[in-house]
């Protein structure tokens, strides 16, 4: 059976909802069909077979850890994919009754996977469920002062013990750190002979980005990396010096008398629109 008529039989499509260039989908069933995905039960021994679907997690820390990685998913204990499917507006648009992928996304492609597979005994992972079971440090505020210390000296030795540091922690729920230090170490890092490591080369693959060309320019590009009251906070004390010295040069060009003034912290994660 193809994979269009599995998705009809499904109840995900109708047969007459079609058009050239989209696919309009059921959207109560296909939010049903999404949350019976079978998740594989926790904890996890290091000892599993795992079938690799995500290309954000490092082979390599797989296999150093004690996992087992097979080409063949009828092999595996579980498989890692990057997440489980939610249905918004950043992959998609939706009415009340139906969802639509924009254009072709890999979210698109992790359900035509599972609809692929319905009638397999697989079980499924997500990355950030693996993160505690690869790494030796966790990726926070002290690790990354540590790095940005180590970096600051610009020796080859202190930028490579860096790097073993960075590529061994676990930076999902403080990513707002590691994109400082590639915004403002990114090409002292790619110039290092520690690039090409198994671990480092492994790590830097699993970014979903290229770290030599992150360049966080002012506070609302971190914006989005902001997902705790203390990220806002860092990005506050990172620029708030620059902003009253800029502040000052601006009232004194205009002439301005400033009365009465105050500010705080911009907790939105999305830039509003004026």
């Amino acid at each position: 059976m193809d994979l269009m008529q599995k998705r009809v039989d499904l109840g995900l499509i109708d047969p007459g909802n079609l058009n050239r260039y989209y696919m309009y989908y059921n959207i109560d069933p296909l939010n049903q069909f999404l949350s019976n995905i079978p998740k594989y039960d926790l904890p996890i021994t290091k000892t599993e077979t795992v079938y690799v679907e995500s290309k954000n997690i490092s082979q390599g820390k797989l296999r150093e850890v004690g996992f087992k990685i097979t080409r063949s998913k009828d092999n595996a204990t579980f498989i890692i994919v990057d997440n489980f499917l939610k249905l918004d507006n950043s992959i998609g648009w939706s009415t009340q009754k139906s969802f639509r992928f924009n254009n072709r996304t890999k979210s698109e492609d992790f359900l035509d996977n599972r609809i692929t597979d319905l009638d397999k005994d697989y079980k499924y992972i997500q990355t950030k469920d693996l993160y505690s079971y690869l790494y030796k440090y966790e990726g926070n505020f002290e690790l990354y002062t540590n790095i940005m210390q180590l970096l600051k000296s610009q020796e080859v030795s202190n930028v490579t013990m860096s790097m073993e540091f960075m590529s061994n922690a676990n930076w999902e729920d403080n990513k707002v750190y590691l994109m400082d230090i590639f915004t403002n170490y990114g090409e002292l890092i790619w110039h290092n002979p520690y690039r090409t490591s198994i671990s480092f080369k492994g790590f830097s693959e699993s970014l979903s980005f290229n770290f030599r060309y992150v360049s966080l320019t002012n506070s609302n590009n971190y914006r989005e990396y902001c997902s705790k009251e203390e990220h806002h906070q860092f990005v506050y004390n990172k620029f708030d010096k620059k902003f009253k010295e800029e502040f000052k040069e601006l009232i004194t060009k205009f002439k301005i008398k400033v009365n009465e003034f105050t500010y705080g912290i911009d907790y939105n994660t999305k830039e509003e629109e004026c």
